[in-house]
C-alpha cells in the first residue's frame, strides 16, 4: 500500500528464484509544479488527484466521480502567505485536480490544473465558495440611540466590524445591513453607555425587518413593534429642534458666543419639514451658544444666545 492509498499486489512470488521484487511502474513520469499562495492565510494541506482515481491514474475513484484526494502532499509543511511550494509526484496525466485547505478551515480547488505547463499555479482565494449577500433592516424602537451594530455568521469566532459606519442609529431610525452569510446570524447592538444586547441564531431569510425594542432578544417575532413611535421628552442636557419652516433645514451651526462660524453640525443630514432633532451642545460650546440655521430656500435663522440645555422643544424658524 502506497502513501496515496493505492494498493498493488504480487501473488505467488517465488522468493527462492527472485531475490528482488519491485512495486510501482517506473515508466510513470515525474510531474512538478510550483504552488503559489496568493492569499493572506497559510495553506495547511495540499491534495492532488483525478476524477478517475489517484494521481498516477490507478485506484478507485471517489463517490460520484469526485477526485480521490489521497494523502496530504505538504506533510508538516505550511505554505505561508506570499510563498511557494514545489509539488513533485508521479502521474501519467499532466492535468490533475488540486485542492488546498487553509488554516481557517476554508478550502479551494483547481480542477484540471496543468502540471506540464511550466507555470506557477496560483491559489488566491477566488475559488473559495462564498455565501451570497443578504440584507436586512434594523429599526430602533429603544429609548436611546444604538451606537454600534455587529452581525456575523453563527460559526464566526468574532463579531467583525461595526455595521453602522455612518454613525449611531437614532431612536426611530432605520438602517440596512448587508453581509455575506448563511440565513442564520448572530446579532449584537451596543448603546452609548456601553450596554449591549445580543441574540443568536437570527434567521434573516425569514425575517428581513428586525425591530430593536425592549425584550427583542427574547421576542417570538422580531418584526413586531414597528408602528409609530411615541416621542418622549428631549434627552437630558439637550434641546429638541423642530423644523417648522416650509423647506428642509440643510445646515446648522452652533458655536461659542462671540466665536466665528465653525463646522456644519448636520453634516450630510437634512432635517425635513416637521422633523425633529435632539441636539446636545458640543463640549467646546457649553449650554449657551450661537445658533445659526440655514434652510434650503435660502432662509437663515440667527439666535446669538441660544439655550442648548433647556430640555425643551424649540421650533425653527
Amino acid at each position: 500500500m502506497f502513501e496515496d492509498d493505492t494498493v498493488e499486489e504480487r501473488r505467488r512470488v517465488d522468493l527462492c528464484r527472485n531475490s528482488r521484487v519491485s512495486f510501482g511502474d517506473p515508466a510513470i513520469p515525474w510531474r512538478e509544479a510550483e504552488i503559489a499562495n496568493g492569499t493572506g492565510r497559510a495553506i495547511r494541506n495540499l491534495y492532488a488527484g483525478t476524477a478517475t482515481g489517484t494521481a498516477n491514474g490507478t485506484g478507485a475513484a471517489g463517490r460520484s466521480g469526485a477526485p480521490a484526494w489521497g494523502h496530504d502532499r505538504l506533510g508538516p509543511v505550511m505554505v505561508e502567505p506570499g510563498t511557494t511550494f514545489r509539488l513533485r509526484l508521479r502521474s501519467r496525466a499532466c492535468q490533475l485536480d488540486l485542492r488546498v485547505v487553509y488554516d481557517d478551515e476554508t478550502a479551494e480547488e483547481k480542477p484540471g490544473a496543468d502540471l506540464c505547463a511550466g507555470t506557477s499555479i496560483l491559489f488566491d482565494g477566488s475559488g473559495i465558495p462564498r455565501p451570497p449577500e443578504r440584507a436586512f433592516t434594523l429599526l430602533n424602537r429603544h429609548a436611546a440611540p444604538v451606537q454600534e451594530v455587529y452581525a456575523s455568521a453563527t460559526d464566526d469566532t468574532d463579531w467583525g466590524e461595526d455595521r453602522l459606519p455612518g454613525g449611531a442609529l437614532e431612536r426611530g431610525a432605520r438602517a440596512e445591513v448587508v453581509l455575506r452569510s448563511a440565513c442564520e446570524i448572530d446579532l449584537r447592538v451596543v448603546f452609548g453607555n456601553g450596554g449591549a444586547e445580543e441574540r443568536r441564531g437570527v434567521n434573516i431569510c425569514d425575517t428581513a425587518l428586525i425591530v430593536l425594542r425592549p425584550g427583542w432578544v427574547l421576542a417570538e417575532r422580531l418584526d413586531q413593534g414597528a408602528g409609530t413611535l411615541e416621542q418622549g421628552p428631549p434627552r437630558e442636557g439637550s434641546v429638541r429642534l423642530r423644523n417648522a419652516g416650509p423647506a428642509p433645514l440643510v445646515e446648522l451651526y452652533v458655536d461659542a458666543v462671540g466665536a466665528p462660524r465653525g463646522p456644519d453640525r448636520l453634516g450630510s443630514t437634512v432635517l425635513g419639514r416637521g422633523e425633529t432633532l435632539d441636539f446636545a451642545p458640543p463640549e467646546a460650546v457649553g449650554c449657551t451658544g450661537h445658533l445659526r440655521a440655514v434652510f434650503r430656500d435660502g432662509r437663515e435663522v440667527d439666535r446669538p444666545r441660544f439655550d442648548l440645555c433647556s430640555g425643551t422643544e424649540v421650533a425653527l424658524p
